[in-house]
This record gives C-alpha cells, sequence and structure tokens, in this order.
C-alpha cells in the first residue's frame, strides 16, 4: 500500500511540475480588492499596451473594431496535445466556463486600466478611423474584450480577446492564463484565431 500511496505521489508532482515549463507564474502580489475578473483584464490590458505607446486604449463594445481587418482563420484544437493531462483538464474547464458572446464588464475593465495607468475609452463607433499620418504616432488601439472563463479553484482562466492597432495590425485570440493564490495573473499561451 505504501508503495501504491509513493507511485501515486510522485505521478502527481510529475505532471504539476510538467507545468513549470509551459505555465509562468507571476511573483507580483494581486491588490488585495482586485477581482479575479480584473485581474484577468489588468493583464491582458497590460500584454496589449506597450510601454512606449500612448496609454489610451478604446475598448469597444461593437463587433468590429477597426477598419481595413484582413482576416485568416486559423483552426485547430486550443489545447495543445503534449502538455500535461492535468493541465489540459484544468484548461478545458475554463474553456467551458467562458461566456462566449457576452462582452467584459466596462466597469472592472475600467478598474483594472486604472491600476496599470491605462486610460479606458468607451462609447467610440467602431467606424471612428483613427488613422495617423506616415511618420506619426500611431493610432489609439481598439480592444474587444469578453467575460473569462475560470477553472474550479480560479488558478487558471482563458479569455477571447480582439485588437486593433493599425491598417494591417490587429488579432483575435483566446489567452491563457495562470496565478497561484494572492499572485497576480500572467498569460502563458493562447489560440490564435485571425490575424491582420
Amino acid at each position: 500500500m505504501r508503495f501504491l500511496a509513493a507511485a501515486l505521489l510522485s505521478a502527481i508532482v510529475a505532471c504539476t511540475a510538467s507545468w513549470r515549463t509551459i505555465v509562468r507564474y507571476s511573483n507580483e502580489p494581486a491588490p488585495p480588492t482586485e477581482t479575479p475578473e480584473e485581474g484577468v483584464y489588468r493583464a491582458v490590458l497590460r500584454s496589449l499596451v506597450p510601454v512606449d505607446r500612448p496609454t489610451v486604449v478604446i475598448v469597444s463594445d461593437s463587433e468590429t473594431i477597426g477598419p481595413f481587418l484582413a482576416w485568416s482563420s486559423i483552426g485547430g484544437s486550443p489545447v495543445p496535445g503534449y502538455w500535461a493531462d492535468t493541465l489540459k483538464r484544468e484548461l478545458r474547464a475554463a474553456l467551458e466556463a467562458r461566456t462566449q458572446g457576452k462582452p467584459a464588464d466596462p466597469a472592472a475593465v475600467i478598474a483594472a486600466a486604472d491600476r496599470i495607468g491605462v486610460t479606458v475609452l468607451t462609447g467610440v463607433p467602431a467606424t471612428a478611423v483613427d488613422l495617423r499620418v506616415k511618420g506619426a504616432r500611431p493610432p489609439t488601439p481598439r480592444v474587444r474584450l469578453w467575460q473569462p472563463g475560470f477553472n474550479r479553484d480560479r488558478t487558471i482562466a482563458t479569455i477571447d480577446v480582439q485588437y486593433w492597432c493599425g491598417p494591417l495590425c490587429g488579432a483575435g485570440e483566446t489567452l491563457f492564463l495562470a496565478r497561484r493564490p494572492g499572485l497576480a495573473w500572467r498569460i502563458f499561451g493562447g489560440h490564435v484565431h485571425w490575424v491582420s
């Protein structure tokens, strides 16, 4: 019996250890009043708004987020087959928990953006083009976020995101995030649906 317990324990440790080659956790403490949803939005916005760009982003609630999109559908399963079974199971649970088609809560997105110093503009019609002349600063990025999905213990999350950052600059993807309790979310992967 002892041998069986030791074998089971080593199998569990090996599965979790194999996560470390894929999942990168943040060491940054999460703000104590931040909800898991706000934390996911904060991680996504931080990844989409580069340091050298303006700290303003347009959050769209429209299907169309920018002009001149060249859509290319990229198929395949969002969960790679070579990942550890435990990680695949947790990620699939988060994918199934997503509320597809349900847009992000604007108040939660604004709260998340405030924490990282990003100004969110809402209510800007998708037809309002913000193109700049060549050599000038890039257009204001547009982002569309949906509500995230979580695994049972809220340590793995998935979120659908679309962004547009200028002509032939944009993508739509499902991002994968992970965190340890009390720490901030960090993106560790994703599945691209289209690129421009």
